[in-house]
């Protein structure tokens, strides 16, 4: 599992690289990135949550998936509240970088790294046991983590409950994951043609999202990313402290071995990139949570590995 892993997070990396040599010479620009990164997740990433939910049903197979929700539950709780305690105002007195190291740690990039190496390590089973951590982050994310945000700074990017409630509900990727149980539990499976063509949307998404990820890190300037130390705490933090939460979690609550592995992967993924895009939503400085960002994506081709030798030392 560690050398497939390790195989796996290096020809992300080389996609990555492939999205900041085409950023350097001009081949993406700014609106190009923007429209690829809106195809991704509301296109994209609703058809490889359909597309995985296109199986056989089996009562041990949807017996697992409300165990995952529960799994993943805890996870992201005490995530949240870990996060608290460790980032205060003793220890970040700027309210800001407090936010986004709060956000940060609590919070992955799940849906651009963690789904598209779920799929390679694990192929479709490792998506379906993905989706769990998909729609508890998007809840979290449009309440816990939102909220966040606007309590740590007064902006004019306000939403009222009922638009909150609005964008959880009408999100793509809820409607998709709601829409894939629907079909899972009631047998239903795509005409021919339609299921061809969502498998191959679907398919775009590990190349894709590891070129516009690496089209972004383009624009960052490499020594204000390892001269910040509070963006190496952050770092530590999100990418070994708190996998390390997860891995003792699956220690008492046992899974199989592609569902452990999946929801190991999907903790251990780096800080989430939309802390820069809360940032600009409520007039925050985009320097921090950008270099936060990119330090931790930059490890994770390290950390990721390592977390998945060390869960299948404990053979989780």
């Amino acid at each position: 599992m560690f050398q497939i892993t390790l195989q796996q997070v290096i020809i992300m990396l080389l996609l990555m690289v492939i999205g900041l040599v085409c950023s350097r010479v001009g081949f993406l620009h700014k609106q190009t990135i923007t429209d690829l990164t809106n195809i991704l997740l509301y296109v994209v990433s609703p058809c490889l949550i359909l597309n995985a939910f296109q199986q056989d049903y089996s009562a041990e197979r949807m017996a697992l998936l409300g165990k995952l929700f529960g799994v993943m539950g805890i996870i992201f709780v005490l995530n949240i509240l870990l996060a608290g305690l460790l980032f205060n105002k003793k220890t970040v007195p700027n309210v800001e970088e407090r936010v986004v190291m709060k956000f940060g740690s609590a919070y992955t990039n799940a849906g651009f790294i963690g789904v598209p190496l779920a799929q390679a390590v694990n192929g479709q089973m490792g998506v379906f046991c993905a989706v769990p951590y998909l729609v508890l982050y998007n809840v979290f994310l449009w309440t816990h983590g939102i909220t966040m945000f606007r309590n740590g700074k007064s902006s004019s990017a306000r939403q009222n409950r009922g638009e909150t409630l609005k964008k959880i509900l009408l999100n793509p990727n809820i409607l998709a994951a709601a829409a894939g149980i629907l079909f899972f539990a009631c047998r239903v499976k795509f005409p021919a043609l339609i299921g061809q063509t969502v498998s191959h949307v679907a398919n775009l998404n590990t190349a894709l999202s590891m070129i516009v990820i690496g089209s972004n890190l383009a624009a960052v300037d490499r020594k204000t990313i390892f001269s910040d130390r509070k963006v190496w705490v952050g770092t530590i933090i999100r990418n070994l402290i708190f996998p390390m939460l997860a891995l003792l979690i699956l220690l008492i609550f046992r899974l199989d071995t592609v569902a452990a592995s999946t929801t190991l992967i999907e903790a251990s993924c780096p800080v989430a990139g939309v802390a820069v895009l809360f940032s600009l939503l409520n007039e925050y400085d985009t320097d921090f949570p950008t270099r936060l960002m990119c330090l931790s994506t930059i490890l994770s081709v390290v950390t990721v590995p390592l977390m998945i030798l060390i869960g299948t030392m404990l053979r989780i």
